[in-house]
This record gives C-alpha cells, sequence and structure tokens, in this order.
C-alpha cells in the first residue's frame, strides 16, 4: 500500500513537468529578418528602418517583403512591426545590418543597443556601410531571383576569399567599438546596374536617344527613356574606418587593400599596382596583378620625445599574374631585381594607406593596443585619438615571387 502511494505521487509530481512548452511559436507566427537597414533622417523621427524577410505563403508573388518605418528607434521600429503584423519578429537568422551613408556618421551605439536588447539577435551577421541609403540597397532585385540578403552575404564570402573586405560581424564590431586602442573597419559596398555585360549592353543601347524612342521631343509623357535602369547587383567598393561608434572616413578599394595588408589580412588578395617606368624591366609605365600568397606584418612601436614611432616589416610571398615585359625573369638577378621593385611599390602604397587611416585618428590596425602593452605607464585612451594623429610611420617590405609567368582568364561565352 505504501508503495502504491509512492508510485501516485511519483505519477503527480510528474505530470506538473509534462505541460509541453507552453511559450512557444509556431514557425507561421514568426518573422525571420534576413536583412536590416538603418537610415538617418535630419528631421525627426531620424531613424529609417527598413526589414527584409522571407514571405512563407506557396502564393506568395515574390520572395521578400520589404518593409520600411519610421521611428525614433531601432527598437521602436521593431516594436511598431510586430504590433502592426502580428508575428513575433526573430532575428536569430540575420544575415547582414546594413547601416546607410548618413546613418554611419551618427553615433552608432543606440542601434547597437537596441538590437542587443533581443536574446535571439545573430552576432554572426555582418556588418556594412552603403553608398546612399540601406534602403535603396536592399530594395536591389538581384539577378537569377536571388534574395538579397543572401546575395550580399554571398558578395562578402566572395570578397573575404579574395581578401578585399574582411568581413566584420556584429560581434566583432561592438568589441572594436568599446575596446580601447582599437576601432573597427567595415565593407563599403554600392549598388550598380548589373554586372553582366550583355545585360549592361541592352540597357545602354536602350538609353540612347536614337530620336525613335524619344517620342518626338514634344515634352509629353509616356515614354520610359527618362527612367534609370533598376538596380540589378552589389559591389563592393572600399572601406568604411570607424572612429568608436562613428565613421569618420572611407577608403576606396585599392587604399582598402594596403591597409588589409598593413593589418596581415591580405593572404589570396589579389593587387593590382603600377610600377613607374624602368629601362630595366619596365620600358614604359606598367601595371601588374599581384597575388598575394602569404603575407606576414609585423608592427613595432619604439617612443621618441612621447612621439610613437611605428615600424611595420611586411614579408609577402606573391605570384605575378601578367608581366608585360620582355625580360627573362627566370634569371636570378632578373627577378631579384623585380623583387625589390614590387617592395618598393608595396611600400610606399602601403605607408600611404596608413598615414592616411591615422591623420583620422581612427585605429582598425590597433595601434593603441601595442602602446597599452608596451609603455602601459604613457597611455590615455582619451588623448590617444590625438596621439596616433601625430605619429610617425616606417614601412619595410620584403618580396619573394614563388611564380612567373601566370595569367588569369576568364571563361565566359562569347556573342551567345
Amino acid at each position: 500500500m505504501k508503495a502504491k502511494g509512492l508510485r501516485l505521487l511519483a505519477l503527480l509530481v510528474l505530470s506538473t513537468l509534462l505541460s509541453g512548452c507552453w511559450d512557444a511559436l509556431p514557425v507561421e507566427r514568426r518573422a525571420f529578418v534576413t536583412a536590416l537597414g538603418v537610415d538617418w533622417l535630419p528631421e525627426p523621427p531620424h531613424y529609417n528602418v527598413t526589414i527584409v524577410h522571407p514571405l512563407m505563403d506557396e502564393r506568395r508573388a515574390r520572395e521578400n517583403r520589404v518593409l520600411t518605418i519610421r521611428a525614433n528607434s531601432v527598437s521602436e521600429a521593431l516594436t511598431v512591426w510586430n504590433h502592426t503584423n502580428g508575428q513575433h519578429l526573430s532575428l536569430a537568422v540575420l544575415g547582414t545590418l546594413v547601416i546607410g551613408e548618413d546613418a554611419a556618421k551618427q553615433a552608432l551605439s543606440p542601434v547597437i543597443n537596441d538590437l542587443c536588447s533581443y536574446p535571439d539577435l545573430r552576432l554572426g551577421a555582418y556588418v556594412i556601410v552603403t553608398r546612399g541609403t540601406a534602403q535603396e540597397l536592399l530594395s536591389v532585385q538581384p539577378p537569377a531571383h536571388q534574395l538579397i540578403a543572401v546575395h550580399l552575404r554571398s558578395l562578402l564570402d566572395r570578397a573575404i576569399f579574395r581578401r578585399d573586405a574582411p568581413h566584420s560581424t556584429i560581434s566583432e564590431f561592438t568589441t572594436h567599438m568599446m575596446t580601447p586602442g582599437m576601432d573597427a573597419i567595415t565593407a563599403l559596398v554600392s549598388p550598380i546596374g548589373t554586372l553582366d555585360r550583355r545585360q549592361a549592353g541592352k540597357q545602354a543601347a536602350a538609353a540612347e536617344p536614337d530620336g525613335q524612342q524619344a517620342g518626338g521631343g514634344g515634352g509629353g509623357g509616356g515614354g520610359n527613356g527618362g527612367e534609370a535602369a533598376p538596380q540589378e547587383d552589389v559591389q563592393v567598393i572600399g572601406a568604411a574606418i570607424w572612429q568608436g561608434d562613428k565613421v569618420v572616413e572611407t577608403l576606396t578599394l585599392p587604399e582598402a587593400q594596403f591597409v588589409y595588408l598593413a593589418m596581415g589580412k591580405a593572404n589570396r588578395l589579389m593587387v593590382n599596382v603600377m610600377f613607374p617606368p624602368d629601362e630595366r624591366l619596365f620600358p614604359k609605365q606598367s601595371a601588374m596583378v599581384l597575388s598575394m600568397e602569404s603575407v606576414t606584418a609585423n608592427w613595432s612601436l619604439e617612443m621618441v620625445q612621447e612621439v610613437p614611432h611605428y615600424t611595420l616589416r611586411l614579408q609577402v610571398r606573391l605570384s605575378l599574374h601578367n608581366y608585360a615585359g620582355d625580360v627573362d625573369l627566370s634569371k636570378k638577378d632578373n627577378s631579384a631585381l623585380l623583387e625589390k621593385m614590387i617592395g618598393d611599390v608595396l611600400r610606399q602604397n602601403t605607408l600611404q594607406a596608413v598615414q592616411k587611416v591615422a591623420a583620422t585618428g581612427g585605429d582598425p590596425l590597433r595601434l593603441g593596443q601595442l602602446m597599452r602593452r608596451q609603455y602601459p605607464e604613457l597611455w590615455n585612451s582619451k588623448e590617444w585619438r590625438n596621439k596616433i594623429q601625430t605619429a610617425q610611420f616606417t614601412v619595410k617590405a620584403e618580396a619573394q615571387i614563388r611564380n612567373i609567368g601566370l595569367e588569369l582568364l576568364r571563361l565566359e561565352p562569347v556573342d551567345k
């Protein structure tokens, strides 16, 4: 009898654990945001938040739903979206956080704080800055019916493989924003018409005023000749340099590549460099594509009269892709001369890129961390911005050619 009572008591206790997921939400009631855009407007409410999420309806006419909400904060915009759509917004699969050009010049910490208040925020989402507005970028319709969020992430992954734009996730961006002695650097992208040459040719032909499509020039409407071609693709055009939670400078893609070289993140980087005329190797000015197979960047610091003097030693192992000269580079003397010339060009371009970044007061190279470790008694986070602007830099570069005479060919159908 006693054993039966214990079994009954155990059943009663266990039954309280079988209530199931009382707070679970079915997938149909969730909206999984794949991309989020933030723009800044001069008049209040200041934030223009663009939300992209895939449509789950099987009878959908399009893949994505793009909504823009104007609000006083990102948190308010997401709350308004929840109340008006009857679905629970989720950031668990967020792929990219797109910051508009004007929004990047404002303090971004309130945006990050609002996003981090969501417990399911995907910290591995990429942070990028776009020319123009994030709304324009997220309204791009990529070719082959790709999702814009997937297309952006794939673009950055391809850029990462080429080291054109080493990714910066929300986690990494927040760490660099909050830690003294370092700043963030993010990819800078821009929407473009199309990357398809055949489609671009058709658009250019359609845009030409040939008289037949101009409608006689009588001032009446009805024609599409004056409308801009729809944006169909996105390209990486450089990098954005942050100082804390604000963008202070943008770099072109060549400048960004040499900054990545100074950061030691240039493995597999394809660099297009210009050599001055030289009778020994280049009778005329010559451009060459260099493939960085391995890069070692070592920074050292010496304080001279309280002014930081940084020295960067680059060791680069590379391959040549399109040498246009007529000198036999298989000979040791000729290859050694070319290696010296490549080292000089890399040194000059890297020094110019580093000096441009330092002049902004931003520190994506983490030079402040080196000073904190090596000279802790001289470190002052409040004066560091001024300190790095007056810093002196020296770059030494050694190049080693691994392969000579390589050439890359682009395979694509011609006149098809």
